[in-house]
């Protein structure tokens, strides 16, 4: 797995799989924190939080897609969970539980005011504040296609089964599939 790096004007943030590590940290629910120094004469504070779950029985997958700082908090996928952590001192705000496996994507809708949760199993709907709006799955596992529009997302399933999903109601539509 790779580290990925994600930056705004006021923090740098790298996300490390375990894998990377080779010393002991403390869990926080079910992720790892560690601070790294911030410069005196560098206004961006530099944070490095390692991928992790409580429970070894989830993987946890870091794409360019698992996190996305907004304003001063940290949304990020972690095995089957989102969480946002409060910036800069890594305070766990909330937890949502939002695929029955795995989270592949966070997409944050400014304009809806929602998170879609791109899981392995199911598409989320998220609030910003954690609540699940809407939650649909389709016949296999959502593995192929994910695009998303200003009203509908289109995904498709391990079997190419193609679906539409309305992004207010969470109205799903099977296209092309058995």
């Amino acid at each position: 797995m790779e580290r990925i790096k994600i930056k705004n004007p006021q923090y740098e943030i790298e996300i490390i799989p375990d894998d990377f590590l080779s010393d002991s940290s403390d869990s926080i629910h079910g992720f790892t924190t560690k601070n790294n120094e911030v410069e005196n004469d560098d206004p961006t504070s530099s944070l490095k939080i390692t991928c992790r779950t409580k429970e070894s029985k989830t993987n946890c997958s870091i794409s360019e897609h698992s996190a996305f700082i907004l304003n001063d908090s940290l949304f990020l996928a972690v095995g089957n969970d989102v969480c946002k952590i409060k910036l800069p001192d890594l305070e766990l705000t909330w937890r949502t539980k939002s695929d029955t496996a795995l989270c592949f994507g966070l997409y944050p809708l400014l304009e809806q005011d929602c998170i879609i949760v791109h899981g392995e199993c199911e598409i989320t709907r998220l609030k910003f504040t954690g609540e699940i709006e809407w939650i649909v799955s389709g016949k296999d596992v959502f593995t192929g296609v994910f695009r998303i529009s200003a009203t509908q997302i289109e995904v498709s399933d391990f079997n190419d089964a193609k679906y539409l999903i309305d992004i207010s109601s969470g109205r799903i539509t099977l296209l092309k599939g058995s």
